[in-house]
């Protein structure tokens, strides 16, 4: 992977056009990160849009748009949206020293990114600040015994996390119960809401 995509930018600059994309394997440094995948390189004087409709990931499909700003002699800005679906847990392994461990179930997620710059080096110090979060809008995990459902942010070069994680029992009527995780992921607050749930009882 290149640590400065300066030529990449200074060849987009100025450019219209469209191109169609389709891979059965996207590898980074030799790994493969996505299955079958289709995308669009859309090209306009000073902006360009990536936009991946489908992309095999952890079992799941993958659909993105990367919009690019590539004003001549200033240093491209991108954002991202996705969203993720239908993925198996257990095939997703980040390579991120993350709090929260997933072994079963099925992820649907959906998030922002951001950065600037002409390279990955760039783009990960960018990432810093109070709107440049990885940001969960609406995210899930499916299983025989329930599910949960999370929203909140994570702060991807700080290491920090507020996620307010949702449990819904697979049991009848199940009570209202939640999870608040806040601040550095190697020890977040953890802030738990269970009075309904310990005035619960079963129905028959």
């Amino acid at each position: 992977w290149p640590t400065d995509a300066t030529p990449l930018w200074s060849a987009l600059t100025g450019q219209s056009g469209k191109i169609l994309l389709t891979a059965n394997r996207v590898l980074v440094d030799g790994t493969g990160i996505l299955g079958p995948a289709a995308a669009s390189l859309a090209l306009q004087p000073n902006a360009d849009t990536l936009t991946i409709t489908k992309a095999a990931l952890g079992g799941g499909n993958l659909s993105a748009t990367l919009n690019a700003t590539t004003a001549p002699a200033t240093p491209p800005s991108l954002a991202v949206k996705f969203t993720l679906t239908n993925a198996d847990a257990a095939q997703l392994a980040p390579s991120l020293a993350f709090p929260l461990t997933l072994p079963t179930g099925t992820i649907a997620l959906s998030g922002t990114i951001t950065a600037a710059g002409y390279g990955p080096q760039t783009w990960e110090a960018t990432l810093a600040g109070p709107v440049n979060l990885y940001t969960i809008a609406d995210s899930s995990l499916q299983s025989p015994s329930g599910a949960v459902t999370a929203t909140g942010s994570i702060d991807l070069p700080d290491e920090d996390i507020f996620l307010t994680l949702d449990l819904h029992p697979a049991v009848p009527n199940p009570p209202a119960m939640s999870l608040t995780l806040d601040g550095p992921w190697a020890a977040p607050q953890k802030i738990p809401t269970l009075r309904e749930a310990l005035a619960w009882t079963a129905t028959p």
